[in-house]
């Protein structure tokens, strides 16, 4: 089984953003946004307001904004 990681980080005004720090081998991070923008734009995901790539030199980091204000299982 092959898996990324993430975490959740709150910011200062209480919203939530999920982390992304690693994902799977061969998986393209450019296509795995995009993707994520298509399903939230076919409204197959709910409660994603942004995704960005704010990776540099020192790691990879795809920052989530997410809308709801709790996590709904």
């Amino acid at each position: 089984m092959v898996r990324g990681k993430s975490e959740i980080e709150i910011t200062e005004n209480g919203r939530e953003k999920l982390i992304i720090t690693e994902i799977p081998y061969q998986v393209n991070k450019a296509e795995l946004i995009i993707k994520i923008a298509e399903l939230v734009n076919e409204r197959k995901i709910e409660g994603i307001s942004n995704v960005n790539d704010e990776s540099d030199r020192t790691g990879m980091r795809i920052v989530v904004d997410i809308n709801v204000t709790k996590w709904q299982v």
